[in-house]
């Protein structure tokens, strides 16, 4: 898993903020290199009253954009998280992407490298009619410490999710 993660991101405190947003539909490497280079700009002038967030951002399996924000630094604030919330949801409109629909559960089965995607409902019936060897991406993770659960086996996240 850690493999995922770019190196400037093991020097982040394992404590620090994290965002995922996904997309349903592939980014292609264009689409990858505009997301990365305009979140990135917007980045560089982020700030929490008034003073420098230390943050980066990184796209993961061709799906998912993740934020950072190093905790040993000034944090996001309501305005500040507002402002990212934003640049999202202008680079999907830019690119006809919606980053913004967490109702969708993200994984793959073992043998494959397709993301899928399926409402909870759904895939809650789809788990039960096909119980596959699958690996199911949770985006609800909110801290770097957490990243080495944000991909789990099947049965890790039904513990997690159906007690």
């Amino acid at each position: 898993m850690n493999n995922l993660i770019p190196d400037l991101i093991k020097s982040f405190n394992p404590n620090s903020k994290l965002w995922i947003f996904q997309s349903l539909e592939f980014l292609d490497n264009d689409e990858i290199d505009f997301i990365s280079k305009s979140i990135e700009t917007f980045l560089l002038s982020w700030e929490s009253h008034g003073k420098k967030i230390k943050s980066t951002c990184f796209v993961i399996k061709s799906h998912f954009i993740f934020v950072l924000v190093d905790s040993n630094f000034p944090e996001a604030s309501g305005c500040s998280i507002d402002g990212l919330f934003k640049k999202i949801q202008i680079l999907g409109g830019y690119l006809n992407k919606d980053f913004f629909k967490r109702n969708y559960i993200a994984f793959h089965k073992i043998n494959s490298k397709k993301i899928n995607f399926l409402t909870f409902i759904d895939f809650k019936n789809y788990i039960k009619n096909y119980p596959e060897d699958l690996v199911v991406f949770d985006n609800s993770i909110s801290f770097l410490c957490d990243f080495k659960n944000w991909q789990l086996t099947l049965n890790d996240w039904k513990l997690k999710y159906f007690k």
